[in-house]
């Protein structure tokens, strides 16, 4: 938990106060009004949005926000340390419900969003800030931490609300995947009873168990994740089950090694897994989740597919099948070593982490802090409550890791493979038993795909029909109300009222289907009105009308998708009755770039001596481009990896904060990345910056100098430009600084504002004033700088033009609370 210790609140001319541990020293000479309007401006121009805002700045953000005149759907929630509950004129709410202007502890769920601003989630009408305690912020300080913290949190809540209102992805995966998964994984529980599993992950420290992986694997059934399968195949180590879930291209370059096991491993995936990678498995495979996003009788409901990662699934079915020791290898969910992943991957060749921008620290097993990213942080923390509850309904189980650099887990225990001692009675037969389960006949694959497209066909009349219902609906929802008319008309009515009726009918218990598939289809049904107890007649037509649209997109769109999803089905069929000629499923196979199923046709038909020569050619041409593919390494996955640790952008902003935490480590990683840039005046230069950097963290300001003014990429140039101002500045070098902040300029003329503080802190006030004045010609509107000029003519003795200046001012706001202070005080 992050607290703050507080002194004595400081007190502006303004009357307002404010602590110099949150704040500083930035509201000593200005009014917060006067910050807040030239930094927040944009806010208050929206008509409907939920600002989640972290930190209130002492009270004063919360207060400014308070006293504005705000749109009914206009809404902000503050976020804010613990331990300042009361103690800066605000009090914490525990429900913000209702509530335009409010605030809450850094406890906050994030996920009661849903609940209590639903409109504005659904509508993806949400949005973090910073107060300016977080941008003024050091690194390492409270604020600073604060914001990382909370950032994690809302980036892993968007990433669920995004899955959870546009299910496309994985709805699209199922029904392609409908006449592939037959088995489902709910029937075989405890099927494994007694055995020890060895869960593999792709995570840094698999690289240490790898040897003791090979002597030992007769002795464990390994589950493993399917990015590994190449790194297993080179070792000579045989998995026993491959798992995968995820619905996107990426997945298939990651995981097409597993097509070297396909004779020897059971392939574990979910519902929604690649439909390509699940469509060309020639082997034995069982599937977790559901078949059908719908309500069907007659599927029971399946081993969930559980996330964020794949890993959650794996542990989820190692024990779900009934094994009792359960060891963790290469599942580390952090930066172990400082890698993302194991050593031969695609990750650790590019370096990707250092493409991550969101670094939170977790505990290792080894006692250390340890960065991670958010989708790992989470699949930890989820891993730990998934395995408090096994260990609930069986206390007997036993959880291990293998890895001294991964994240520490509650219940698990870390030990060296080399002291593992398990007994594993009867492994081989109950594999071979489960492989004996999984084995599924011609006439019974065939039965299954028949029904299966019996039942698509069944979903796209429903489908179809409700459709047919959205069209009609809008085509008599213009006739609702008679102009000027505050009362529908009933004949009208009546008969929206019925089509509502006969469409609930058709949707039944799958409405959560529908609104998910593509939840923008719907999101101006949740529009927030003013006062929900009384509709205008204009609302109500809006809303029902936005919901008729959104019943006709999506069940057009899921029509589409029914429609592939048939053909799909009819291919196996066809695959599977033999009553089609090799080259027309060749042509079928290349036209969804799934030549793989050669070799699924030839695993259903193992008697190819009717053949002719041509088919047989064909087949195995098929086989050939198949394989092809498979050695391809050059992917856009690899290419997007490379990309991300190219930007220089990112890179430099990672530096930025290694250089703010003194993290010499980091600054050290990124110098080694360097020389990889693709731009050598790039790589010349960010290494430059990085030594300087590591000069600067040891304390050797003149060569970390030198380094800097060697520097010319203007990206680089710029941040070295404000790193040799800084040295300046703390050497009190004014001459230095004023250059430094010349050069500067060229970057942005907001620069001139720093500058003219500079020449009124050494005393050159008239020129201060005169810098300001060239600002405001090319920035007339900048009221902040027009007040920071009229109190700068003030200490000048200027009278008569700070009072101009002042009156320009409210002019431009006449509301505007400083100039109006000040000017009283001039002419009193």
């Amino acid at each position: 938990m992050i607290d703050i210790t507080l002194s004595t609140p400081l007190k502006n001319p303004f009357g307002e106060e404010f602590y110099p541990e949150i704040n500083q020293h930035l509201f000593l000479k200005q009014s917060s009004e006067t910050v807040y309007k030239a930094h927040y401006v944009d806010l208050f121009k929206k008509d409907e949005m939920l600002y989640l805002v972290v930190g209130t700045d002492s009270g004063l953000f919360y207060n400014y926000v308070k006293s504005q005149k705000l749109p009914a759907t206009l809404k902000f929630l503050f976020i804010e340390l613990n331990n300042l509950n009361g103690k800066l004129g605000v009090e914490f709410s525990d429900d913000p419900t209702g509530q335009q202007v409010s605030v809450v502890s850094a406890d906050f769920d994030f996920n009661t969003l849903h609940e209590t601003f639903e409109s504005y989630v659904v509508r993806n009408k949400i949005q973090l800030i910073r107060s300016m305690a977080v941008m003024d912020a050091k690194p390492g300080s409270p604020y600073h931490q604060f914001w990382d913290e909370v950032e994690v949190q809302y980036i892993n809540f968007l990433k669920g609300n995004v899955v959870g209102q546009n299910a496309a992805q994985f709805e699209n995966a199922r029904l392609l995947n409908a006449a592939d998964n037959v088995l489902p994984l709910k029937a075989y529980k405890n099927t494994l009873e007694g055995a020890t599993a060895l869960v593999l992950g792709g995570g840094p420290t698999l690289d240490d168990a790898i040897d003791w992986i090979k002597q030992s694997q007769s002795k464990l059934v390994i589950f493993s994740v399917a990015r590994i399968a190449r790194r297993l195949k080179k070792e000579g180590i045989v998995p026993d089950f491959f798992v995968s879930v995820d619905p996107h291209d990426v997945s298939f370059d990651n995981s097409k090694g597993i097509f070297a096991f396909q004779n020897q491993a059971i392939l574990l995936n979910g519902y929604h897994v690649n439909p390509k990678l699940l469509g060309q498995w020639a082997g034995l495979t069982c599937y977790t989740g559901n078949k059908y996003g719908w309500k069907n009788d007659d599927y029971p409901r399946n081993l969930d597919s559980l996330g964020p990662t794949v890993t959650n699934t794996a542990v989820n079915v190692a024990a779900y099948l009934g094994c009792q020791n359960i060891v963790l290898s290469g599942l580390d969910f952090c930066f172990a070593k400082g890698r993302t992943h194991e050593s031969s991957s695609d990750e650790a060749k590019v370096a990707s982490q250092l493409s991550y921008k969101n670094h939170i620290k977790v505990e290792a097993n080894s006692g250390e802090m340890t960065p991670t990213e958010p989708t790992f942080a989470s699949a930890r923390s989820i891993l730990e409550q998934q395995i408090g509850f096994y260990l609930q309904e069986n206390p007997s189980l036993r959880f291990y890791s293998t890895g001294l650099g991964s994240a520490k887990i509650e219940n698990v225990k870390y030990a060296s493979p080399e002291s593992f001692d398990f007994v594993t009675t009867l492994t081989t037969k109950k594999l071979d038993d489960l492989k004996e389960l999984l084995t599924i006949s011609s006439q019974k694959r065939i039965d299954y795909v028949a029904k299966t497209i019996d039942e698509l066909e069944k979903q796209k009349q429903r489908f179809n029909k409700l459709e047919k219902l959205g069209v009609e609906a809008l085509e008599i929802m213009p006739k609702l109300y008679a102009e000027n008319s505050s009362d529908p008309k009933q004949k009208v009515l009546n008969k929206v009222i019925k089509l509502r009726k006969k469409m609930n009918h058709l949707i039944g218990d799958d409405g959560d289907l529908l609104l998910s598939y593509r939840g923008a289809n719907f999101s101006e049904t949740f529009k927030p009105v003013e006062d929900e107890e009384a509709l205008s007649s204009d609302e109500v037509s809006y809303q029902l009308t936005s919901f008729f649209k959104g019943v006709k997109s999506s069940t057009e769109q899921y029509q589409v998708l029914i429609v592939k999803a048939i053909d799909r089905a009819k291919l196996r069929l066809d695959e599977l009755e033999g009553k089609v000629t090799v080259s027309d499923l060749y042509e079928r196979w290349l036209k969804l770039s799934e030549l793989g199923r050669a070799d699924v046709w030839l695993e259903w038909h193992s008697d190819v001596s009717r053949l002719s020569s041509s088919d047989c050619d064909l087949v195995k041409k098929a086989q050939q481009q198949f394989q092809q593919e498979l050695e391809k390494t050059d992917t856009t996955h690899f290419h997007n990896l490379k990309r991300n640790t190219q930007d220089i952008s990112k890179l430099l902003a990672r530096a930025e904060r290694a250089f703010g935490l003194v993290n010499q480590n980091e600054l050290h990683e990124l110098l080694k990345h360097a020389p990889q840039l693709n731009k050598a005046n790039e790589a010349a230069d960010f290494s430059a910056l990085l030594n300087g950097m590591l000069a600067e963290t040891n304390q050797n300001e003149q060569e970390a100098e030198v380094y800097y003014k060697t520097i010319n990429v203007p990206i680089l140039k710029h941040s070295a430009l404000k790193r040799l101002l800084d040295l300046a500045m703390r050497a009190e070098r004014h001459n230095d600084s004023l250059s430094l902040l010349e050069n500067l300029c060229v970057f942005s003329l907001d620069y001139m504002v720093p500058y003219a503080d500079l020449l009124a802190l050494i005393g050159q006030l008239q020129m201060s004033a005169e810098v300001l004045r060239m600002y405001l010609e090319k920035h007339p509107i900048k009221v902040n700088v027009h007040i920071k000029l009229a109190q700068r003519l003030i200490d000048l003795g200027q009278v008569d033009e700070a009072r101009q200046t002042l009156e320009q001012v409210l002019l431009m706001d006449k509301d505007n609370q400083t100039a109006q202070i000040l000017l009283m005080n001039i002419n009193q």
